[in-house]
């Protein structure tokens, strides 16, 4: 018997299928509908014309449940993106948003899940693989989209290594994948490979809502090992720095509009650390983890490991064998940009040992530290030390570590304020010398106009050096003349 719905009969309403974007479950029903017109499907089905139809959650999910006769959840769980946030999304943030989708207000729905907040673009394509394509045909004998082609992100099939073919997305006309001939087959060691299996085994592994301050304790601690962060602070620019190094061309000219979203911010990664409390897109944290960690289940394996926690749907056994070939793997790219063994070793969890052996098996040279300082060498450091060259100078320079210089620097406490002051003094003279210029080449401005032009050496010379900015700084305006140009009120 047909259903009725919004005084229309809804009948041959297809099933969805393994997968399946809620939006080409809809356009398969439209093909088979005999509706002329996407907006007379809509209004068939929800009784509002001019809904859209291919958003990442439609408002029309309570309609499709009564059709289809499927709770809502399972319609949300398996066949749209509403999961993929969920990991980093705060409980009640997150169940709110649920609700607000259980009742047809997509928008309201993302609202709640920050995706407004974080202003991230959303794709205005749909993506599908070639590859997926015939295995569909072949299997159920149509074409459909895919809903892990749409994570956000996304570049490459994960299952094939082919890159994805785009179509753009147009409000009112319907479409399906194209049979194209041609795949475009990357290596698996790329990154866009690397990266867009990251994001597809974080939507399909962990289905748990993760605690925010202890996400940012287990990146903490790995920063710290890589010396990007103290007890105290996290060191912005290099970490930025790393993360754009390490990422390359995705970081760069990544094809994904999401992607490009954080990456062309300079608030991007201090961001993640501003506050705990915070709910940012799952991107900005998988970025980090990548960077970090030897994948997703390596990340979730360091997270739980402070409280022996498990996660509730992880419940195969770790693949050992793998697991360690991808660090070994991981430790070799490292190696190959120039990092030291012991940079290698903290990222990748290896030991220094079996990274000093996998260098010298792929012949890449690796320069070894002197065990001992001796005593010459420490006279040496001392001088430099002396004289306020900084420690990372003179760690290069004697092929030390900067550890070593800064314990002959903490044996020697009045040296430590002598390079205070020579810092200072050092800094000091920098900012008058640019003053000066400012002021030599500006002759007739007025101290508020030399302010404005020369904001950060006049900031820290008014700090620190009043009396000499003072002295330099042109005459003050009389007071009765300081208005005489401002128009009269009329």
């Amino acid at each position: 018997m047909p259903h009725a719905l919004h005084g229309h009969a809804i009948t041959n309403f297809p099933r969805p299928c393994p997968d399946e974007t809620l939006y080409s479950l809809f356009w398969r029903y439209h093909r088979v509908s005999g509706l002329p017109t996407i907006k007379d499907t809509l209004q068939a089905l929800t009784g509002h014309p001019y809904l859209q139809s291919g958003t990442e959650f439609p408002s029309y999910i309570p309609d499709l449940a009564a059709v289809l006769n499927l709770s809502i959840s399972e319609l949300v769980d398996n066949h749209t993106l509403f999961p993929f946030f969920m990991p980093f999304t705060p409980k009640d943030a997150y169940e709110k948003s649920l609700e607000h989708l259980r009742n047809g207000r997509a928008e309201s729905s993302r609202k709640s899940l920050s995706l407004v907040a974080n202003r991230l673009s959303t794709n205005d394509y749909l993506q599908w693989c070639p590859v997926c394509l015939e295995e569909d045909i072949g299997k159920f004998g149509i074409r459909y989209w895919h809903r892990k082609h749409q994570l956000p992100g996304l570049t490459v099939c994960p299952n094939h290594a082919v890159i994805l073919h785009q179509a753009s997305w147009k409000r009112h006309k319907a479409q399906l994948p194209l049979e194209d001939e041609y795949s475009d087959v990357i290596s698996r060691n790329d990154k866009q490979y690397v990266w867009s299996n990251l994001v597809s085994e974080y939507f399909h592994s962990c289905r748990c809502q993760l605690n925010s301050a202890r996400v940012l304790d287990t990146y903490w601690i790995r920063l710290k090992k890589l010396n990007l962060a103290n007890e105290h602070q996290i060191r912005e620019a290099e970490l930025r720095e790393e993360l754009k190094f390490f990422w390359g061309d995705i970081w760069e000219e990544s094809t994904a509009i999401s992607l490009n979203s954080i990456t062309k911010r300079r608030l991007y990664p201090a961001c993640l650390f501003y506050n705990n409390k915070s709910s940012h897109h799952p991107l900005k944290h998988l970025l980090m983890v990548g960077y970090l960690f030897a994948g997703w289940s390596d990340f979730l394996y360091f997270y739980h490991s402070g409280k022996n926690e498990v996660c509730p749907n992880n419940t195969e056994p770790p693949d050992t064998e793998n697991d360690l070939k991808s660090h070994k793997w991981l430790a070799l790219k490292e190696l190959e940009k120039g990092s030291s063994l012991r940079k290698a070793a903290s990222i990748t969890g290896l030991s220094v040992t079996t990274v000093k052996s996998i260098a010298r098996r792929n012949q890449i040279p690796v320069s070894v530290r002197p065990k001992k300082i001796y005593g010459f060498i420490e006279r040496s450091i001392w001088r430099q030390l002396f004289i306020g060259k900084t420690t990372q100078e003179i760690a290069r320079f004697h092929k030390v570590s900067v550890g070593s210089v800064e314990q002959i620097l903490k044996a020697h406490p009045k040296t430590t304020e002598l390079r205070k002051r020579i810092r200072f003094y050092r800094q000091r003279q920098t900012k008058r010398n640019l003053l000066i210029a400012i002021l030599n080449k500006n002759q007739s401005h007025t101290r508020n106009k030399i302010r404005l032009i020369a904001n950060s050496p006049y900031n820290w010379l008014f700090r620190n050096d009043k009396s000499w900015l003072y002295s330099q700084l042109p005459d003050e305006t009389p007071r009765n003349k300081r208005h005489k140009n401002k128009r009269k009120a009329v």
